[in-house]
């Protein structure tokens, strides 16, 4: 959830420290044939799109070519409440709850959120597929 202990700076971010995360890029051969990816992808992109029209700082880059899988992804609680922000301005209170699958948000969205502002290079993201 969180990257530090109570009190201290974020996990060494200052030292030059950044967690590596996973992911797979939004191919056909990985992602794009399974239905449920293409929603996720989809629905990031969506997002993205509506975030931009509501605040302007966010980038609308709707060309998400990468999928992170929640048991892979790395939340810094300072990070994820700015996401969740934007969120609930996008989808309001209950945005957890959307109608449509995928349901809620997931770390697609988190991350595709992460890369249209400055704070992507908080993270260093890696292709899993080349260790197939």
């Amino acid at each position: 959830n969180d990257l530090r202990a109570p009190g201290n700076p974020p996990a060494d971010v200052s030292k030059g420290w950044r967690p590596v995360v996973p992911f797979r890029p939004a191919t056909y051969e990985h992602i794009l044939q399974f239905p449920h990816q293409k929603k996720v992808l989809s629905r990031a992109r969506s997002f993205l799109r509506l975030a931009n029209k509501i605040n302007e700082t966010i980038a609308s880059n709707e060309n998400v070519k990468r999928v992170v899988y929640e048991w892979d992804a790395v939340y810094h609680s300072t990070f994820r409440d700015m996401f969740c922000n934007a969120w609930r301005q996008v989808y309001g209170e209950c945005g957890e709850h959307l109608e449509a699958e995928p349901w809620g948000p997931t770390a697609t969205d988190y991350y595709s959120f992460l890369g249209s502002t400055s704070l992507y290079g908080s993270y260093i993201l890696r292709d899993s597929a080349l260790y197939l």
